[in-house]
């Protein structure tokens, strides 16, 4: 049996997306070239690190005469969230009968899908175009769109060759970060010398056409298809596909609803189109959403059976809706659901005296990353493209602090760090604060702080879609997991996954076997990953931790009725009221705010004035930063030379100023 009679079953966390390309301003890979040319793109991956290690995908079609080519070639590929995918676009034109490369550029799909409107753009080779790279969901929606269109009274265009030769296109509008652009879905034939062209039948998947929604914004434009010039837009209209099944007629008889669509070109009527025998072909089982203009389907369908539209069509009320089937991943995050990372770090003493070579969390002077270091910057460089503003809370564990154990503080002096780069300077300077390694492991209150840190994002009318992850780095040496498995447990209703990367030697087997009897693996919301396993990879590593996350965060939402919000998603007016706790009273009683570490003698603290009246040793110090009230700061008294030791009085805010009395 040939491999490819097998059907292709993917990967834990991939997601499958179709990637389409729209070439605007395109030049020529001469000088010697003008006019408009013969266009067609070729798509390849290629791993950045080798450069020979580049695989074909697919090319377009070529659309002839055009500075500007709108492919409808669409590319499926399969994408997981935590392994980078970088794509070359290499464009070609047609010079003298051969294809020459006339530019290319580089897109990594990722940055794609962070982009407004899951859509990038990048300049060609010196300047000689810009290519716009757009990721679209590929369901499992088979439906197909079937119809017929007709024109009437097209304008007459003035041509050597007498009436036009009218052809039409089909495109789907998609949401920039500059704007709308329309790529082409389909392009059909053209008709010789016709003002009343009737068209062939066309049968579309509902996916490529509009994801499966009805209401999408469509466009149709009726072209000039000329030989020896650009085609000219002869007119177009706006539509969705709930406007052409209102307008269809059917047998070449009008419906009781049935019309005539207007073309128009600028503020003219440049005619109409009448659309016959439009269908929607519906799989086994199909719901019909609310607001279409399709029929309710009877409780048995037969599959491959045409669904005709009856005389009278009605729709599904709200109340008998069941979740949303179609949304997906890559749907949540094109509505603009951002992606939070937390980050909590084992400091027990089982890490080993990080002033030795042989600690896990040795920092060598030679520049090079420890396995936390790692872990952080390859898992943090993915998740924190999803996230608009790039703040981590940074949270440590396993410490004693003024001789109390303490399972939750926060790391370096800002509450939350930016970028990569801020959470691995939050990291490094734990080791400059006074503070003792202790044990044992217990990842509880970090888990309890991300849940309630989780919910605090949560918009109370589901406006704004927030999911968090909390990155757990361990050397995985504990006594008992209970109440860690109880804080799981209790984290299940926040919008939180929790990935746990062990580092170190440890044998993890039990770790694993813990997690695992913990519950079923469609209802848990961890996913543990020994890095020792993937340090020959980062890319190894990262796919693994995050693969379950797509999944997780569509139960989430999914179970609670939330779809995913439309693109391109609208933004923060004002700051949300945070949902109330109250429906999450079983996440424990964990202040949100992690207990900041003792700030070093003389780091952060600014000495405003010093007063020494007689008598009186008295000076004036400024609250940095990312310390809260409770805190301890350790100063320098400016006066003597002494360490003291100040906690900062209720009402007094970063950036206040204290008085310190001396002895």
């Amino acid at each position: 049996m040939d491999r490819e009679e097998f059907p292709a079953v993917p990967a834990e966390g991939e997601v499958k997306i179709q990637l389409t390309l729209h070439g605007i301003n395109l030049g020529h890979a001469t000088s010697f070239i003008t006019g408009a040319s013969n266009r067609h793109a070729v798509v390849n991956r290629f791993d950045p690190d080798d450069g020979e290690n580049v695989q074909f995908v697919g090319k377009t079609e070529t659309i002839k005469k055009t500075k500007s080519a709108a492919w409808s070639q669409k590319f499926d590929l399969g994408w997981f969230l935590g392994e980078p995918l970088h794509i070359r676009v290499d464009v070609y034109e047609e010079i003298k009968g051969k294809d020459v490369c006339m530019g290319k550029c580089t897109f990594e799909i990722g940055d794609i899908i962070s982009s407004e409107g899951n859509t990038r753009s990048k300049l060609l080779d010196e300047g000689r175009g810009t290519i716009y790279a757009h990721v679209g969901r590929d369901t499992d929606c088979d439906d197909k769109f079937c119809f017929q269109l007709r024109a009437s009274k097209l304008i007459e265009m003035s041509s050597l060759f007498g009436s036009p030769d009218p052809y039409f296109t089909i495109s789907r509008k998609h949401e920039t970060s500059t704007g709308e652009i329309w790529n082409v879905v389909y392009r059909s034939e053209f008709i010789n010398n016709n003002l009343s062209p009737t068209w062939k039948h066309v049968k579309l998947s509902m996916n490529a056409l509009c994801g499966g929604d009805t209401n999408t914004n469509l466009r149709i434009e009726v072209h000039n298809h000329n030989l020896n010039e650009k085609h000219t837009v002869m007119g177009q209209m706006e539509i969705t596909v709930n406007r052409m099944l209102e307008a269809r007629r059917f047998d070449g008889k009008p419906s009781a609803r049935g019309f005539p669509l207007v073309l128009t070109k600028g503020m003219l009527r440049a005619g109409s189109i009448e659309v016959f025998d439009a269908v929607v072909e519906i799989r086994l089982g199909k719901f019909i959403n609310p607001g279409t203009n399709v029929r309710a389907l009877p409780d048995v369908v037969v599959p491959g059976v045409v669904v005709s539209p009856p005389a009278e069509t009605r729709t599904l009320p709200d109340d008998d809706r069941p979740a949303d089937e179609s949304a997906s991943f890559l749907k949540y995050l094109s509505g603009g659901c951002k992606l939070k990372l937390c980050v909590a770090i084992d400091f027990t003493a089982s890490n080993g005296d990080p002033r030795n070579p042989k600690s896990l969390h040795y920092i060598g002077k030679d520049g090079n990353f420890n396995e936390y270091e790692k872990a952080i910057d390859a898992v943090g460089s993915i998740l924190i493209q999803y996230d608009s503003d790039h703040k981590v809370p940074v949270w440590g564990f396993g410490v004693k602090l003024n001789g109390e154990k303490n399972n939750c503080f926060q790391c370096g002096k800002e509450v939350e760090p930016v970028g990569v780069t801020g959470i691995l300077d939050a990291y490094r300077s734990v080791f400059q604060h006074p503070i003792m390694m202790s044990g044992p492991t217990e990842w509880s209150a970090v888990i309890r702080n991300a849940a309630k840190y989780a919910v605090q994002d949560e918009s109370p009318d589901d406006t704004e879609q927030v999911y968090t992850v909390l990155l757990i780095l361990s050397d995985g040496t504990f006594e008992s997991m209970d109440e860690t498995i109880r804080a799981m447990d209790a984290a299940k209703t926040a919008p939180l996954s929790v990935v746990v990367v062990g580092v170190g030697a440890a044998d993890f087997t039990d770790v694993r076997k813990t997690l695992d009897d913990a519950g079923p693996s469609d209802d848990t919301i961890v996913t543990f990953v020994d890095y020792r396993e993937h340090s020959h990879c980062m890319s190894s590593l990262t796919r693994e931790a995050l693969s379950r996350i797509p999944d997780q965060l569509c139960r989430h939402f999914g179970g609670r009725g939330v779809a995913p919000l439309p693109m391109p998603a609208r933004g923060r007016d004002g700051v949300c009221g945070a949902r109330g706790f109250a429906d999450y009273d079983d996440l424990g009683s964990t202040e949100l705010a992690p207990v900041p570490l003792p700030v070093e003698a003389g780091e952060g603290i600014s000495t405003v004035s010093v007063a020494a009246p007689k008598g009186g040793r008295q000076f004036v110090i400024e609250i940095p930063r990312g310390v809260r009230p409770g805190s301890t700061v350790r100063v320098k008294s400016p006066i003597d030379g002494r360490i003291v030791e100040v906690v900062v009085p209720d009402g007094t805010a970063p950036g206040g100023h204290l008085g310190v009395q001396t002895e």
